[in-house]
This record gives structure tokens, C-alpha cells and sequence, in this order.
């Protein structure tokens, strides 16, 4: 795998990679407590399922989606995008929120 994956880096010229876990369309709309995320992070480290592992994607980062998402990440973070420690209330949430919808006319 790794050797395929590295190649197909070097053919688009790759930046990097980031691992993220997909959210099916049930859990969107579940609001989990402060319990529950304890329980999956708990599960998570007791070892990945195949169905874990099927909600995962690794995402190559090319120069043109590099640039996207610091794009991205300086319409939501502002003055912030370069710090390295962030304090996130609910005021940002809702910035948050209201970037979406400039992400998707972006996009």
C-alpha cells in the first residue's frame, strides 16, 4: 500500500495527506454528550473495526487544494489562522456557520 501511495504522492506532486473519518448522514444528526464522545474515543483506541475503517479517507494534499484550504482556513480563522493555540466559544460556531455558506457559493 504504502509504496502505491507514495508513488501516487510523487506523480501529482503531493504536499502531504491528512486522515479523516467520514460522518454518515444518521450521526449529522445526532447530538452526542460529553459521555458518549468519551465512549467512541474509547472505542476508537480499543482497536478500528472494518466498518471504522470504511468511514475513513485519506485525502492527498496537492498544491492547488493547499492553497484551498489555508483559503478556507483564513475565512474562518481571520487574525487567527497562524496561532498556535485557539480559544473557540460560541460566537465562533456561529462564524463558523456562517462561512459555510461562503465555502459552498466557493464551491
Amino acid at each position: 500500500f504504502f509504496e502505491e501511495f507514495e508513488a501516487a504522492q510523487a506523480a501529482c506532486d503531493a504536499v502531504g495527506q491528512i486522515l479523516v473519518r467520514g460522518v454518515s448522514a444518521e450521526e449529522e444528526e445526532e447530538d452526542y454528550s460529553e459521555d458518549e464522545q468519551d465512549e467512541e474515543v474509547q472505542k476508537l483506541n480499543a482497536g478500528l473495526t472494518d466498518a471504522d475503517i470504511a468511514k475513513m479517507r485519506l485525502i492527498v494534499i496537492t498544491p492547488k487544494r493547499e492553497e484551498a484550504l489555508d483559503r478556507m482556513g483564513r475565512m474562518i480563522l481571520g487574525d487567527d489562522f497562524d496561532e498556535d493555540f485557539l480559544m473557540q466559544n460560541t460566537s465562533f460556531s456561529l462564524e463558523v456557520l456562517g462561512a459555510y455558506d461562503g465555502f459552498a457559493d466557493m464551491y
